[in-house]
């Protein structure tokens, strides 16, 4: 079959979170909080340009 390579565009890594909160919102607002003020650090290897995609999924289990 051979190397098959990668359209450039697609990422590389994934990064999954489980959150439960009975509201989404609450959580999220806290990350951002805490990365805003620096208690959370990003590191120097995620690439924000372009900028990472966001996606939520509910478990239906």
């Amino acid at each position: 079959m051979g190397i098959i390579k990668a359209d450039p565009s697609v990422r590389a890594y994934i990064a999954i979170y489980e959150i439960e909160a009975d509201d989404l919102a609450v959580p999220l607002n806290e990350m951002a909080a805490r990365t805003a003020d620096g208690r959370v650090q990003i590191s120097d290897a995620l690439q924000l340009d372009p900028p990472p995609v966001v996606t939520f999924y509910e478990s239906t289990e």
